[in-house]
């Protein structure tokens, strides 16, 4: 099974609000825990535990439940295959409108049961892409900054010169 280790050190790549209205941002790091919910039972439902660490932030957090879409390892090294957020890749094989070679940008990777995915926007495109690492090939040396911006429940992406917006403004 695939996902995160309990006390792995984390980087969240999504800022967000907490139900009691405090913003969360993008490059804090924490920690994985299992504290409410077993760390067998988040690798199934791909939503972790994460315990800001509260000291550094000078806050009191609360302890965030987030999907692995939020967040990825914080450690320099990487595992073989891992890609991260702002990863410039290619296709390795056709899908939908795309052929293989085409160019894209993980905006984010999400962990299951059955593997790791990554959301994926092709370059000059506006289909939003999740797709297995094995269809994917890092193009090394070579990145974007993504950037994303929170509005009510809507999302704005940013990367390079493209942008991509999701969800309902409230």
């Amino acid at each position: 099974m695939f996902g995160f280790d309990d006390g792995e050190v984390i980087r969240l790549v999504v800022p967000m609000m907490t139900d009691d209205g405090r913003e969360v941002k993008a490059g804090w790091t924490g920690k994985i825990i299992a504290l409410k919910t077993s760390l067998a039972e988040q690798r199934q439902t791909g939503v972790y535990e994460i315990n800001l660490d509260g000291e550094r932030y000078d806050e009191n957090w609360p302890l965030l439940q987030l999907p692995s879409a939020y967040f990825e390892r914080a450690s320099e090294t990487r595992q073989p295959g891992e890609l991260r957020q702002g990863d410039r890749v290619r296709l390795t094989s056709a899908v939908a409108a795309y052929e293989v070679g085409d160019v894209c940008t993980v905006l984010n990777t999400r962990t299951r049961p059955d593997g790791i995915f990554h959301d994926v926007l092709p370059d000059f495109g506006e289909t939003l892409m999740e797709l297995p690492m094995g269809q994917l090939e890092e193009i090394l040396g070579c990145s974007a900054n993504v950037v994303y911006t929170v509005h009510g429940k809507s999302v704005k992406v940013g990367f390079n010169d493209t942008s991509f917006s999701y969800g309902k403004d409230s």
